[in-house]
């Protein structure tokens, strides 16, 4: 899935220049939650190019991604996603280890409309966020999410969550 995904991100990148005059991409990937045990903040969600109209830097930044650990799901989905939409800010609630933000600025435009492509292989831990937490930090920062399932329906980033602290390739994000 990850080469496929590094495969057609240069012609995604250009056909969306071609739509859009004044596209910018920003990327990002993300791990295990920070509940899990050895992660932290910046490992389980990594910005790794902030909003730029450079496609060069936003295809090397998506070369390099990779996988890593495996089978041990669920990971820090709905973590990232509310990293993106609040600029790394702190999460709502108490049920967390210490802090948990990552402090990464996304870099959103003002006045572009932020939408962001999410690949995802496995569902998402909701211990240091919640879907509807999550879900309410997109709406409030007017972001669009397009959800990229690499599993089968009612699994992969479509399916639930059910056990307690057990144990996804990557964000692209799009600011046009």
């Amino acid at each position: 899935v990850l080469t496929n995904v590094k495969s057609v991100a240069g012609s995604l990148l250009t056909n969306l220049n071609g739509i859009y005059s004044d596209a910018a991409f920003g990327v990002g990937r993300y791990l295990g939650d920070p509940i899990e045990a050895g992660e932290t903040p910046t490992s389980a969600y990594q910005l790794q190019q902030a909003i730029t109209t450079s496609t060069v830097l936003t295809q090397n930044a998506i070369n390099g991604w990779f996988a890593s650990g495996g089978g041990d799901g669920p990971e820090a989905n709905f973590y990232a996603l509310h990293q993106i939409a609040t600029e790394g800010a702190l999460p709502p609630g108490t049920n967390r280890k210490g802090p948990v933000q990552s402090g990464d600025i996304t870099g959103w435009r003002a006045g572009a409309q932020p939408v962001v492509l999410w690949w995802g292989d496995v569902s998402s831990h909701n211990e240091t966020i919640t879907e509807a937490q999550t879900i309410a930090a997109l709406q409030a920062a007017g972001v669009i999410v397009i959800g990229l399932n690499s599993s089968g329906n009612n699994s992969g980033i479509d399916g639930s969550f059910t056990g307690t602290n057990v144990g996804g390739p990557g964000i692209n994000v799009t600011d046009a």
